[in-house]
C-alpha cells in the first residue's frame, strides 16, 4: 500500500522546532566559552550506583595555586 502524502508548507514549519531540538541554545552558548579558563574533572563517584557520578569545574586561577 503506497499512499502519497503531501504536507502543506505550514505543517513543515510547525514541525521544524521539533527537528531542531538536538541543537539546543545551551550547546551554542557553550561553544562560545573559552576552555582555557577552567579545569574540568569528570566521573567523580558520590554513590554506589553507576549513574551516581558528577563533574567538578574549577577556575584555572585556583588550580594553578598561590605562591607560598
Amino acid at each position: 500500500m503506497n499512499l502519497p502524502i503531501k504536507l502543506p508548507r505550514r505543517s513543515f514549519f510547525a514541525m521544524l522546532p521539533a527537528l531542531l531540538t538536538a541543537c539546543s541554545g545551551v550547546d551554542l552558548l557553550n561553544a562560545t566559552v573559552p576552555t582555557d579558563t577552567y579545569r574540568r574533572t569528570e566521573g567523580l563517584s558520590y554513590g554506589g550506583h553507576p549513574r551516581a557520578a558528577g563533574g567538578v569545574f574549577l577556575r584555572r586561577e585556583l588550580v594553578v595555586g598561590r605562591a607560598g
